[in-house]
């Protein structure tokens, strides 16, 4: 199929969910909880591997999770922003520099009071509702 027009493509990560030491004080970081990741690398042309069928021809969501799991094991962490630009500073040396990348971690069950959907930090080279 042909097209003049350029395709607009996005290969996205959902509720990639992992354990971390998370919290403001030590006694919530002493026993690891869960956080979710959702990622998406947002292609300025269309990957080859659409063609190729081929692996080496684009973004491995395996090798994306793997990064954000290394970032989640490594450390303990006081806040989400900061576990934020750990992991996406790691996404950014993995992808191709052509794309952008987009982030969002949820803390399932922070320790505030009536918080019923966890709380959660985004950030990325656009913006994403959510």
């Amino acid at each position: 199929m042909e097209s003049k027009k350029p395709f607009l493509s996005t290969l996205a990560l959902h509720g990639l969910r992992l354990e971390v030491r998370l919290g403001c004080h030590a006694e919530e970081r002493q026993k690891p909880q869960y956080v979710r990741f959702d990622v998406k690398v947002r292609f300025t042309t269309l990957p080859l591997g659409c063609t190729s069928d081929s692996l080496s021809d684009t973004v491995c969501y395996a090798q994306l999770s793997d990064a954000i799991r290394k970032i989640c094991h490594i450390q303990e962490y006081r806040l989400i922003e900061h576990l934020g630009w750990r992991a996406f500073v790691a996404l950014k040396e993995i992808i191709p520099q052509s794309t952008q990348l987009w982030l969002k971690i949820l803390k399932e069950k922070p320790p505030v009071a009536d918080l019923q959907d966890g709380t959660s930090f985004c950030l990325g080279d656009w913006n994403e509702a959510g």
